[in-house]
């Protein structure tokens, strides 16, 4: 597909342009599954959401040499591809048709870090995606946006930052922010956002407990809100715009096999669960919330 050949094409040629500026890093990887239970929805009727997603950063070692002084740079590459398989039974809040079902989310990230005065650091990583039902018009469903984030080192065992996120999609601009937060409390307990990987995504609070070196235990939380376009068969809003938001809440058992590799199992439920349409003009067509609803996954991640 159309979307998928141009991420492609952003993935081999970014690294590329990278390399000229010396880059040489490490790659990380992750994939994972999440399983749901059906919802039921306010206005009748049930939701079914399954998730799969993969995702890989790949890191510069400095840039620095590159650049008059001064040198405190580094960079990374992010790319994410995720699919989301819906099912509906007699949604009664959209006349009994699906609002949408399948839908691809896809991105390419760059990221840089600049180190300033002690203690600081800043960061943005400008970002194309995708985020489009089965079928939809193919460059309708693209979009650009940035992220932006300041952080200090309170203390050795502390950082603190704020950061924003503005994105294009759908014909919608859309601006949040969020906390950063990675405090050490000791040598087994740490309060800090999930990983970049993770299902909630980095805008989020998790605490952790390591157990061993092994075994890990962890509760978290986040706001998730996915917006993207309808195909131009949906049958509730012809090329509109669909949106599925909720509070994922989670467990995570994490247990590292070795340096760099390890798996996690979630136990979540999502709260809060709400459902949107649009038509093609962003006019509100129909709505729904759905009570919570459980979900278990899994997460493998490497390190090469």
């Amino acid at each position: 597909m159309m979307h998928l050949r141009l991420l492609a094409l952003l993935s081999a040629s970014l690294p590329l342009v990278l390399s000229a500026a010396t880059l040489a890093g490490e790659t990380s990887w992750s994939a994972n599954g999440l399983f749901g239970s059906p919802g039921s929805l306010g206005g009748g009727g049930q939701a079914t959401q399954d998730r799969f997603a993969f995702g890989s950063d790949t890191s510069g070692s400095d840039i620095g040499n590159t650049l008059p002084p001064p040198t405190d740079w580094d960079s990374r590459i992010d790319i994410r591809l995720e699919q989301q398989h819906w099912h509906f039974d007699s949604p009664a809040a959209f006349g009994g048709n699906a609002p949408w079902g399948d839908v691809t989310r896809s991105s390419v990230g760059v990221r840089l870090d600049y180190q300033g005065s002690p203690g600081w650091r800043y960061s943005v990583e400008p970002s194309i995606a995708y985020a489009g039902e089965a079928g939809a018009n193919q460059s309708a469903s693209m979009g650009l946006g940035a992220l932006f984030a300041a952080s200090h080192q309170v203390q050795p065992n502390l950082l603190l930052g704020l950061g924003a996120g503005v994105f294009r999609q759908a014909d919608q601009t859309r601006v949040f922010p969020y906390v950063l937060v990675d405090w050490h409390i000791n040598n087994q307990w740490r309060l800090a956002n999930p990983n970049q990987t993770s299902f909630t995504g980095p805008a989020g609070v998790e605490l952790s407990y390591q157990s061993s070196q092994a075994w890990q235990l962890a509760a978290g939380g986040s706001w998730r809100s996915d917006l993207f376009r309808l195909s131009d068969n949906n049958g509730v809003a012809r090329n509109g715009v669909g949106e599925a938001s909720a509070v994922p809440v989670y467990l995570r058992f994490g247990y590292s096999m070795q340096p760099g590799w390890k798996i996690d199992i979630y136990a979540a439920a999502l709260f809060g669960g709400k459902l949107n349409v649009d038509d093609s003009n962003g006019n509100a067509i129909s709505s729904d919330h759905y009570r919570p609803s459980r979900m278990i996954g899994v997460n493998f991640n490497g390190r090469f």
